[in-house]
């Protein structure tokens, strides 16, 4: 609590009492350790303290500085006043009987060090891997003396075992939390916790069959409690996509098929992803990432992902990929989707030992790829390299959870309970009240338009021509060059969007290019991001799509209407950038024209409609009813207009009252991007 106050002397603060946790975990409260009950009374007050001031959230910092000041040097006395290893060591010598813990301490304190363990950093990928086993052991352990079903006469032998273990292991990661490296004291004390957790993990190997029906009972009750949470999931409307990566012999098949074990079918998929990537990289990276989503109170899961190519190809780089994969499940986390991304480890003589059965099996042998090859062979580097790319790719929104998978069954059962913890944590999460949205105040880029601006009949129909034909050569090169091509109209209803896609196609290629006519989402389409329907549509390399209304709707009509939440659209500006940005990075020309046209335009273009019955189907009730909102929709396009203009895709508004001036300025202004494009400016 202090911490998030930034207040001065919190990190030293916290060392020392870390440091006196460590002494009082193992210490028999002897007469040589009495003085520590002085500490006792200001400990307590700071406590009160905290409490109190989170209560009112509005804290005496001074007081609350000078309180932790005065613990911390009563602290750094009472340190001083002792050897302390030979004082840990006496500590030990003396300990004729374990600690005595309750369930509930142990529970307690299991999941408080589990929390620490899973935020530590390392260096050392087998070092994590082997802090995650213990881990893993040590819930087991404690769930065990929970089981009814097993022989709790038996189990209460172990209890002193277990509290045993756990403290070990508390002790051991005190000290690595704030040793120093070139203490030889310090140092020497971890390996002694070491071997105390050694000497402990061996002792818990005489209750095998216990563990046995344990898992047996285990793997039942977490499937039951598994298929229970889903049909929560599926009433919340929550999708979750669940990542099971790994080494290539680290056993998806079985994993997988045991978690989904008791699920309903009807609402879930799995899908090998390296085996379903049906785009090639001449579409844009996400498209593919966006083909797996689930649908909203569906599980899709994913044998192999978007992080597969990134962790075998040992050469491509990490950052760029890793930020695109950020911003990616940033923005599906934002939307409600549940992330649970599982990394499946085995030490190398476990990978030798998989691959020679399966060399030796027959009828599995094919299973054997280049990658399992090149993996076993070059295991350090790869190591290396996932341990980077975990870390980099770790985030708070969508974390990574490292599972053994020296035993499958166990792996499984890990899955299945830290996903049912995390959708249940997320079907329980209240919602976020908002601050108040800061009301835009401008600028305001329509306001000023001129939309007296016209072309004669001569200058139209000759430039017209010319602009054409340039417009068929340029298009053609775009696609020899393998450019990809994106071109968003948007405009108030009856500006002439469709005027202006039919002049700029006229003399296009048909084969280079589709045109996108964007209505209101179907259901499916509903049951997904936003902006799932609209990657559906995103060219390869080489092709053109021109979009006639787009995911700019999402901050205009759905906007206007309700059909999106204030924090969904409000959302929506900085989504939309992104991506955007994303896809001009890849190389995509990106142009975007907002056709303008005023209020008595409209009217008398709805009014031609109405008596034209070669037009009259353009015309709609939504159109009419969009009329009625016209100063909503100019505040919200001027906005939509000022903050999704960027250096990179900025809006080209269009002065639209004359068709045919708006018709030439969009041709114009294409010509110019395309041949900047393509480097062939003037």
């Amino acid at each position: 609590y202090a911490n998030q106050l930034d207040v001065p002397g919190v990190h030293e603060f916290r060392v020392h009492v870390r440091a006196l946790r460590t002494l009082l975990s193992f210490a028999k409260v002897e007469d040589t350790f009495k003085s520590v009950h002085k500490l006792l009374s200001p400990l307590r007050d700071l406590d009160v303290l905290s409490q109190e001031w989170e209560e009112i959230r509005n804290p005496n910092q001074l007081e609350l500085t000078n309180l932790l000041i005065y613990v911390r040097n009563k602290l750094v006395e009472e340190l001083q006043s002792h050897d302390f290893k030979k004082e840990m060591e006496i500590s030990f010598l003396n300990l004729k009987q374990p600690l005595e813990l309750d369930d509930e301490f142990i529970e307690a304190r299991v999941k408080q060090w589990i929390n620490k363990l899973n935020k530590l950093k390392s260096d050392s990928y087998e070092e994590t891997h082997q802090r995650r086993i213990l881990i893993k052991k040590i819930r087991t352990i404690q769930e065990l003396l929970n089981l009814e079903e097993i022989d709790q006469k038996k189990l209460t032998k172990q209890k002193d075992k277990l509290g045993e273990l756990v403290d070990h292991h508390i002790m051991l990661v005190q000290l690595e939390s704030f040793h120093d490296v070139d203490n030889p004291d310090l140092q020497a004390e971890i390996e002694y916790f070491k071997h105390l957790i050694k000497r402990s993990d061996s002792k818990l190997r005489h209750f095998k069959h216990d563990v046995s029906l344990y898992h047996q009972e285990r793997t039942k009750l977490l499937g039951g409690k598994f298929a229970r949470l889903q049909r929560q999931m599926i009433d919340a409307s929550v999708p979750v996509l669940l990542i099971i990566e790994g080494w290539e012999s680290s056993g998806h098949d079985v994993v997988i098929r045991d978690v989904i074990w008791e699920l309903n079918p009807r609402n879930y998929n799995v899908r090998q992803y390296h085996f379903y990537d049906r785009f090639s990289d001449d579409y844009p990276v996400l498209r593919k990432y966006y083909e797996l989503l689930p649908e909203r109170g569906n599980m899709m899961i994913l044998d192999r992902s978007y992080y597969f190519k990134l962790m075998n190809d040992l050469d491509s780089p990490i950052v760029k990929r890793s930020e695109l994969i950020e911003s990616f499940e940033k923005l599906l986390s934002d939307d409600g989707m549940v992330i649970l991304k599982f990394f499946l480890h085995v030490k190398k003589k476990t990978h030798k030992k998989r691959l020679n059965e399966l060399r030796n099996d027959k009828k599995r042998s094919f299973f054997i790829t280049e990658v399992d090859e090149a993996q076993y062979e070059h295991y350090d580097k790869f190591e290396r390299r996932i341990n980077k790319i975990l870390d980099k790719t770790d985030f708070s929104f969508a974390p990574w959870h490292l599972v053994s998978a020296e035993n499958l069954g166990d792996a499984a059962k890990e899955i299945m309970s830290l996903s049912i913890q995390s959708i249940h944590d997320s079907l329980r999460k209240d919602n976020i009240t908002q601050n108040d949205r800061i009301p835009f105040t401008g600028p305001y880029p329509l306001i000023d338009l001129d939309l007296s601006k016209t072309v004669d009949d001569e200058t139209y129909d000759g430039e017209l021509k010319s602009l054409q034909q340039e417009i068929e050569e340029l298009t053609y090169q775009l696609y020899l060059k393998k450019i990809p091509t994106m071109i968003v109209f948007e405009g108030v209803d009856a500006a002439g969007k469709g005027g202006a896609i039919e002049r700029l196609t006229r003399t296009m290629d048909p084969r280079f290019y589709d045109v996108v006519t964007i209505s209101a989402p179907s259901q499916q389409e509903k049951d997904y991001h936003y902006l799932w329907r609209f990657y559906q549509h995103f060219p390869p390399k080489g092709k053109m799509v021109i979009f006639d209304r787009s995911w700019y709707g999402r901050v205009l009509v759905e906007r206007i209407e309700g059909f999106a939440s204030e924090p969904e659209w409000e959302r929506a500006y900085g989504e939309i950038n992104q991506m955007e940005e994303q896809l001009s990075k890849q190389g995509m020309l990106i142009l975007k024209y907002f056709i303008m046209i005023d209020s008595d335009e409209q009217l008398k273009r709805f009014n031609d409609r109405e008596q034209d019955q070669d037009k009259v189907y353009k015309l709609t009730d939504e159109d009419w009813r969009n009329r009625d909102h016209w100063d909503a929709y100019q505040d919200a396009m001027n906005e939509m207009l000022h903050r999704t203009s960027t250096e990179l895709v900025p809006w080209v508004i269009v002065e639209g009252n004359d068709k045919r001036y708006a018709r030439l300025k969009v041709l114009r202004d294409f010509v110019e991007q395309a041949k900047r494009t393509l480097n062939l400016d003037d």
